[in-house]
């Protein structure tokens, strides 16, 4: 049997993604034989459930994480059944960072649709109860401090500190933020969501 390669779609339009999954794509897929499929979160790229209404307060609720694992499962049971007519075809789900965590819970979630996962890059222990909320800030300015650019890490601790800082005292702060990191006039920050986006 061929197995499914299944890519848990994350925080962006998925086609980005085939294009940064090379491995999966142009090795991995052709050596097993795979069929390939990726998916689309919801809320992002153009899997909007209620169109332009996606983002109000009422509709928005349905962006979960749940949400999306389920909307995987049912997808991967329709086409392994109704497409390729292949019930007991093998499904191996790869991401990376929230992809990754996507993967891996939809691995321990749903063991009896998803065989295995390749979860790359996943901070699937990276909340505030489990690990140092500082943890992440910590590698980055180590990972600098190792960089051949001279005072980098002296750079990214002061820049950490100063974003830290901004974030208590800011009032407008998506208006200093557009003048501050020089964002494009068709681009500007207005929410947390554009801001969210933007990283």
């Amino acid at each position: 049997l061929s197995p499914i390669l299944f890519y848990t779609g994350n925080e962006a339009p998925v086609e980005g993604y085939w294009e940064d999954d090379g491995f999966i794509t142009d090795v991995l897929a052709p050596q097993l034989k795979g069929y390939l499929l990726f998916a689309e979160h919801r809320y992002f790229g153009e899997s909007l459930p209620f169109g332009n209404d996606s983002f109000t307060n009422d509709n928005v609720v349905y962006l979960t994480t749940e949400q999306a694992l389920s909307d995987y499962i049912v997808f991967l049971r329709y086409y392994k059944n109704e497409v390729l007519k292949c019930p007991d075809c093998p499904v191996i789900a790869f991401g990376g960072s929230y992809g990754g965590m996507l993967a891996a819970w939809i691995r321990m979630k749903f063991p009896n649709v998803v065989d295995g996962a390749i979860a790359g890059s996943a901070p699937i222990r990276a909340f505030s109860n489990v690990t140092d909320t500082e943890l992440f800030s910590s590698i980055v300015t180590w990972d600098f401090g190792n960089s051949t650019v001279q005072n980098c890490e002296s750079t990214s601790r002061e820049g950490f500190q100063r974003l830290t800082k901004y974030q208590r005292e800011v009032g407008d702060q998506y208006k200093d933020l557009n003048k501050y990191f020089n964002i494009c006039d068709d681009v500007k920050l207005k929410s947390n969501y554009d801001i969210y986006i933007a990283t």
